[in-house]
Formats: C-alpha cells, structure tokens, sequence
C-alpha cells in the first residue's frame, strides 16, 4: 500500500462518497511509496470562497499572557529591596496579581 489505512479523524471529516472516491486528509495520510496526488478543483486556489452566512456568537477573550506597563520606583538606600520584591509588591497592588513566583535562573 502507497498510503497509510484512513485514521478516525478521516473518518470522522470526510462522507463515505468522499472515501469511495479516494480523497484523504493531507494532515492525516502519510505516503509510504512515489504516488499521483491530484487536488479536486473545489479546493485549489483559483476561486476562493467566503462564508456570508452563517452562525455568530461571542467568545470571551481571557488570554493567559498580558502585557502590563509600569514604572517601578528606583531603589535608595532606605529601600533595597531586590527588582524581583519591589516588581511583584506593584503587580499586587495595581492589579491585584497574588502568589507570583519566579524561576531563579530568570
């Protein structure tokens, strides 16, 4: 055979005229032997298509990285405290972040 068997996921995407008729996931087969692989037309570039109707719903955005500005106070002899305490004592008290830890090697 020239092409590994169909995976669950081919199953799953594709319709049984779609399988009957040879057609396979690109990101799911994996081709063992030299073989004639041909695009249908409906999936070439040369006409594109753009969904105008459908379903829209609102998706929350939580990312789990944000980017904070803030300008931390310079040291002076009567605070020494190291840039590590000094960052995470702001972080706590402008943006409520608790319970920050730090690799040591950062």
């Amino acid at each position: 055979m020239t092409i590994s068997e169909l995976t669950e996921a081919e199953k799953r995407h594709l319709s049984k005229l779609e399988i009957n008729s040879g057609y396979r996931l690109a990101c799911q087969a994996h081709i063992k032997q030299n073989v004639v692989i041909v695009v249908p037309p409906e999936s070439r570039i040369g006409e594109r298509k753009i969904q105008v109707a459908g379903l829209e719903r609102y998706v929350p955005l939580s990312p789990l990285v944000k980017k904070v500005h803030m300008v931390l106070a310079k040291p002076t002899l009567s605070d020494v405290r190291p840039d590590f305490e000094r960052l995470i004592d702001h972080l706590t008290d402008t943006i409520n972040f608790e319970d920050l830890d730090i690799d040591y090697d950062l």
